[in-house]
């Protein structure tokens, strides 16, 4: 079973123009005795040079950013390989936002009033990040034993 607990220090990349957001997101995930590692990205474009620096297994982007691109910042995120999840922080969500944010790219749509939920779809989402990095080690071990045992015939 993974849990949080697995690792050290969770790399997450917190897009907000605000620290009060960054420390928010770390003191919910730690009192649900979850280590993470926060990194503030305020700006798109000093985004992929966070992605390049610590590799993260979540993005976090808070919507009330005026230069909160949803789309911008999901399209940089698909260019990783696997794409870490974004989860998008609103103030005001309803279905339509979570129906709108998810069509942009964001896995779901979270506040920071309904700690249990957030801390409950983080967990998720990083468990289901970690299985799809699992199942990519396991395919390329089979694809590479394939090969030795061609080269062996």
């Amino acid at each position: 079973m993974l849990t949080l607990r697995d690792s050290v220090g969770v790399p997450l990349i917190v897009f907000s123009r605000q620290d009060d957001n960054v420390v928010a997101v770390n003191n919910i995930l730690r009192k649900a005795s979850h280590p993470v590692h926060c990194t503030r990205v305020d700006q798109l474009n000093h985004l992929a040079d966070a992605l390049k620096t610590q590799p993260p297994e979540l993005v976090i982007l808070f919507d009330e950013e005026p230069n909160a691109d949803l789309a911008a910042v999901s399209e940089q995120l698909a260019g990783l390989s696997p794409s870490p999840p974004l989860l998008l922080v609103g103030s005001r969500i309803t279905e339509q936002s979570i129906a709108d944010a998810m069509e942009c790219g964001a896995r779901d749509v979270i506040s920071l009033t309904h700690q249990n939920r957030f801390q409950a779809v983080v967990t998720r989402e990083l468990r289901a990040y970690r299985l799809q990095l699992a199942l990519g080690r396991v395919l390329s071990s089979a694809d590479q034993y394939k090969q030795e045992l061609k080269t062996q015939k």
